[in-house]
């Protein structure tokens, strides 16, 4: 059986895993700023500081025990994961 479920601090692997695949496989050829390293570098750290965001939640599709669909969402400006070296847009 499938279920969404919110994500917790035990879930820390389970995020990172599939967001550095992602990054990996599509910002990396997609995405001309994106920082590829950055899920291995800042993932934790970054899934700890959503949990405790009100405006953010973190989501996880599950097939049994194993995590295989992830969403993050959070209100901001720009998102951690961007290059902060890269031209600034002024759509944003």
């Amino acid at each position: 059986m499938t279920e969404v479920v919110v994500a917790t601090e035990s879930d820390v692997d389970d995020v990172i895993a599939p967001e550095s695949r992602l990054f990996a496989e599509d910002s990396g050829v997609h995405e001309r700023y994106a920082d590829v390293e950055w899920p291995e570098r800042e993932g934790a750290n970054d899934f700890i500081d959503l949990l405790a965001n009100p405006d953010a939640i973190v989501l996880l599709a599950r097939a049994g025990a194993e995590a295989f669909g992830l969403l993050k969402a959070y209100a901001a400006a720009s998102g951690p994961t961007d290059d902060p070296s890269a031209p600034q847009r002024s759509d944003r």
